[in-house]
């Protein structure tokens, strides 16, 4: 895994690709996810030396049954991961792509230095009995009972539980303030809400107006420019906005006695350029921030507080119809730090859906092209209600789609299916040689079982890391995370065991299992 750290480091050095607080996920992500493989293969391959004695034998074996099934986990995690590079943010695009790499080099990695470490470890009897002891073989049987016994069970509790959670589903929200990125309590947020609500406001839109030379010395593009302010500062989340116009009124009344009569744009060409011109000989400076040298630009600067994603919407959508009707012969754009936020939430929701439409196809392909036509699509079932589970759980329990967890159903496809592939695979394999169905799904309860518990609490170990974080984003992402892999490892020892027996996906040989040597 260290190697594969520092392969995916290096590959980022290369490419210029910096660290972000979404990168930062990779390191837990490629160690997690790359050390399951290593236990699949040790585990599997303990078993078989412990049932032949002979470590050539036990190694063969283990690349036959595992060996293959963590080349396909590998590659659908990666697929996962991978269809991330759909989105237009290059900070979910870039880890996609990394995490990937890294996957993919922590399996060709394992393979070799893995497997050769096992053929060339001393093997010790003692040893492999208690690794025999402290699996949980128990608690295994216990599930293949329940298995046996109310398979019909479980398969209308998990229609259930699927249509329950599905209802969820729509109530999650898109996160749209920047603050809510951060826990409540951290420094840097109570001074993001001290600005808030003491000040002016952390945020901003910027509107950029464009015309000819001399265009902002006419008296009715500045009363246009105010009217825009007038209309902007109804929004409740508008504090105060700024531009030339404000100046203006402020130079034209002081030119006047300080008169209030005379706080207003002046009427006629002439006055405003002979305000602006006394206003220069002054010395004053200040206005150069919203309008160039030669008055064919100006700047409209609007400062806000924190806003949700409709209420930022309906104020970019005032300000484009306003400029849309009143600078028909003008060029503009709006821009700032809310109309960043506002575009990049949209992508964010975007993100969601392709990246889980690209990632659902490739891997229902793979599992279609690994277990045949019937198996590949009962495989996927088993993992509709982790899925489901999870984004009905963000639904119900109030968890928003962010930079972060906008990633997760993306990345939990292709977490989810690894156990499914591991358990489809040695089912199949043991059914080869079984009396019955239910024996088959008994062996390999028996024999993969150990494994897919382990390496689900790894993964549910390495993704509760990101608890410690100060960003709520990677809080949410690495608890959803925990919940994703314990909800799949239920459902590949339940759900798809129950549906391989009854729904008679591989077909069954009689015979004793034969192997070359």
């Amino acid at each position: 895994m260290s190697i594969a750290l520092l392969w995916t480091l290096g590959l980022k050095g290369i490419f210029g690709s910096p660290i972000t607080p979404v990168s930062t996920t990779l390191f837990a992500l490629i160690t997690v996810i790359g050390i399951a493989n290593s236990v699949h293969l040790i585990s599997h391959f303990n078993i078989a030396i412990r049932r032949t004695g002979d470590r050539r034998e036990a190694l063969i074996e283990t690349f036959e049954r595992a060996g293959s099934a963590c080349f396909f986990t590998s590659i659908t995690t990666a697929f996962g991961f991978g269809s991330l590079c759909v989105s237009r943010l290059p900070v979910i695009r870039d880890m996609g792509l990394f995490a990937a790499f890294g996957i993919m080099s922590a399996f060709c990695i394992s393979i070799i230095l893995v497997t050769a470490g096992m053929l060339y470890k001393k093997v010790d009897k003692e040893t492999l009995k208690k690794q025999y002891i402290i699996a949980p073989k128990g608690f295994l049987k216990i599930i293949t009972g329940i298995n046996l016994k109310y398979s019909l069970w479980i398969i209308i509790f998990s229609a259930a539980v699927v249509i329950i959670m599905a209802l969820g589903i729509p109530r999650i929200e898109v996160e749209s303030s920047m603050l809510e990125y951060l826990k409540r309590g951290c420094s840097l947020r109570k001074d993001a809400e001290f600005i808030d609500t003491a000040l002016v406001g952390i945020s901003s839109v910027e509107v950029v107006i464009k015309g000819e030379e001399g265009s902002f010395k006419e008296p009715v593009n500045l009363k246009k420019i105010e009217k825009l302010q007038s209309l902007v500062t109804k929004h409740p989340e508008v504090s105060v906005s700024h531009s030339m116009a404000d100046y203006l009124k402020l130079i034209f009344r002081s030119l006047n006695s300080d008169s209030t009569r005379f706080y207003r744009i002046p009427e006629t060409r002439e006055a405003v350029a002979q305000s602006l011109l006394l206003y220069e000989m002054s010395g004053g400076s200040d206005i150069e921030d919203f309008v160039t040298t030669n008055y064919d630009e100006a700047r409209v600067s609007i400062s806000t507080r924190q806003m949700t994603q409709n209420e930022r919407s309906a104020l970019l959508e005032d300000i484009g119809s306003f400029m849309k009707s009143n600078f028909t012969d003008m060029k503009y754009e709006v821009t700032g730090f809310d109309n960043l936020v506002y575009h990049t939430t949209q992508r964010i929701v975007t993100t969601q859906i392709k990246s889980i439409t690209l990632a659902a196809t490739i891997i229902m392909l793979l599992m279609i092209f690994i277990f045949g036509l019937k198996g590949g699509l009962v495989s996927i079932i088993p993992n509709i209600f982790p899925i489901v589970s999870l984004l009905g759980i963000m639904g119900y329990a109030g968890f928003r789609l962010d930079i972060a967890t906008a990633i997760i159903a993306s990345i939990a496809i292709g977490i989810v299916v690894d156990d499914t592939i591991h358990y489809f695979s040695h089912y199949r394999y043991e059914l080869k040689a079984a009396p019955n169905r239910e024996q088959a799904m008994v062996n390999a309860h028996m024999s993969v079982g150990s494994a897919l518990c382990y390496t689900t609490i790894i993964l549910a170990l390495g993704f509760l890391i990101f608890l410690l974080s100060e960003t709520r984003i990677l809080f949410h992402y690495g608890l959803l995370s925990c919940i994703a892999v314990t909800i799949a490892l239920l459902g590949d020892l339940f759900i798809g065991p129950v549906l391989l027996v009854k729904l008679k996906v591989f077909k069954q040989n009689s015979g004793v299992r034969s192997r070359k040597k």
